[in-house]
């Protein structure tokens, strides 16, 4: 059976449009609920990008499926996103479940640095391995994970406990990319943030910075290398 299946010479993602009607046959109201539309979701983003078949796949099933009214504002919503802008959620959002961390996150930026600077490690994967690096990262004294202990006395030995409470911290804050001139943009005071004592060149690293008003008096800035996705540092700093 082919992956695809072609309706009025349009072809779209068989899997997904089974799985829409699985849903809705035989079940409840026929509609597809928030729920539902959550898993349509999580299947089309199974490889954390939605290709542009998934995607016309899914407005397909706007146009010809019923909803309850949460099912539909959460695909409308989804489909007004940017192949960036769900690759981005569904790191943040979806691996991590930072539903209310506020993102500066710049996709013509992103192009710039990409396009400025070689390097293996796209930005999806430095975003992921940097959001990572803040929850369990304590190759420094200044770390997220001990500033939270000795500020806030989250007990960082119990990695069970500790994660949720760190994963909610960020969750309060902004995280952003930073731009190729951050330096100077933190020298002039265009861009509200602390200069770091410690940064490595973004001609070879991502640089990204966090705050969070549990810890206002700190400034978060963590570096990714673009060829090596394991080598990933942060630190806080007053």
């Amino acid at each position: 059976m082919s992956y695809y299946q072609t309706i009025d010479g349009v072809r779209y993602e068989r899997s997904l449009l089974e799985f829409a009607t699985r849903l809705t046959s035989g079940r409840g109201d026929g509609r597809l609920s928030f729920k539902d539309v959550q898993a349509l979701l999580a299947a089309a983003q199974d490889s954390k990008l939605v290709t542009p078949t998934e995607y016309r796949t899914l407005e397909y099933i706007l146009e010809r499926f019923k909803f309850t009214q949460k099912g539909i504002e959460l695909l409308r919503t989804e489909l007004l996103q940017t192949p960036f802008e769900r690759q981005v959620n569904g790191v943040v959002r979806g691996e991590f479940g930072l539903k209310k961390l506020q993102l500066v996150i710049d996709e013509v930026e992103v192009k710039r640095q990409q396009s400025q600077f070689s390097g293996s490690v796209d930005f999806p994967l430095a975003l992921r391995e940097m959001i990572n690096h803040f929850i369990n990262g304590a190759d420094s004294s200044t770390s997220l994970r001990d500033v939270a202990f000795l500020e806030l006395q989250i007990d960082f030995d119990d990695m069970e406990a500790r994660r949720p409470k760190i994963i909610a911290l960020i969750d309060q804050g902004t995280l952003q990319l930073f731009p190729t001139n951050y330096l100077a943009l933190i020298q002039n005071g265009t861009l509200d943030f602390k200069y770091p004592i410690f940064e490595q060149p973004i001609e070879t690293h991502w640089a990204f910075g966090l705050r969070t008003p549990a810890l206002a008096d700190y400034y978060f800035i963590g570096f990714v290398n673009r060829n090596d996705w394991y080598d990933v540092y942060h630190t806080g700093y007053k």
